[in-house]
């Protein structure tokens, strides 16, 4: 469990006026994290060293290069002093703040990819906006974990999709078992010309295979997208 130091200290950082220095440091390489002790100055990576006893191995730099991300998309994703005022009642219940403290540093701790913080960063603020709930964060949280690369950037792309080929069906499936796409099965109108060629291409095609979003889809893009 999580100590009420370490709470506190994530919600300043997250509601602070400015963290400059976490979009610096959000920008440099893995051999300067951790090399400057100003780093220290973000709350809730001082809190963090100190908690978890993070040293200078590669992962250790990893892992605070993401959470520092994840910080500096959070302060700037509280864009007015509304909203900051409205995100402060979300840390009124210390054991459930700790508790969802705790998810946010493990899932983090789980991405490879940088990117990934940022993403997590925008569905964060929207939980804090009251904009979904906290089930609903914790699966998207859980989707994003299980992104591939590229797996969001060809989702993104359209509203819906059509199976093309072989390569492509593998990414759509794996879309709709996160619960993203659905499959539609639409059936083409039968062409009424007497053309041989045109009846045998209609028998091999009668049957597409489309795959559209689903509502739980639609609400991710809205969010990363800026648009929810």
């Amino acid at each position: 469990m999580l100590d009420n130091d370490l709470v506190k200290s994530f919600e300043e950082s997250v509601l602070a006026d400015s963290l400059d220095l976490a979009s610096d440091l959000a920008e440099v390489g893995l051999d300067s994290i951790l090399d400057d002790g100003v780093i220290k100055d973000i709350p809730i990576i001082s809190a963090t060293i100190g908690v978890f006893k993070i040293g200078s191995s590669i992962k250790e730099r990893h892992y605070i290069k993401k959470l520092v991300r994840f910080i500096d998309s959070c302060n700037k994703g509280i864009v007015d002093k509304d909203m900051k005022e409205r995100i402060k009642t979300k840390f009124l219940d210390e054991k459930k703040s700790k508790k969802e403290l705790e998810h946010i540093l493990l899932i983090i701790d789980r991405f490879i990819e940088e990117e990934k913080a940022d993403m997590l960063a925008k569905i964060y603020i929207a939980y804090l906006d009251s904009k979904i709930d906290w089930s609903q964060f914790v699966a998207y949280s859980v989707v994003l974990d299980r992104f591939l690369p590229g797996d969001y950037s060809y989702y993104s792309s359209s509203f819906n999709f059509n199976v093309q080929n072989n390569s492509e069906i593998d990414i759509l499936l794996r879309l709709s078992g996160l619960g993203l796409l659905i499959e539609e099965t639409r059936k083409e109108a039968r062409p009424l010309i007497n053309d041989q060629l045109v009846q045998k291409h209609f028998e091999n095609n009668k049957d597409k295979r489309v795959y559209v979003k689903t509502d739980f889809g639609r609400i991710l893009t809205s969010i990363l997208g800026g648009f929810y």
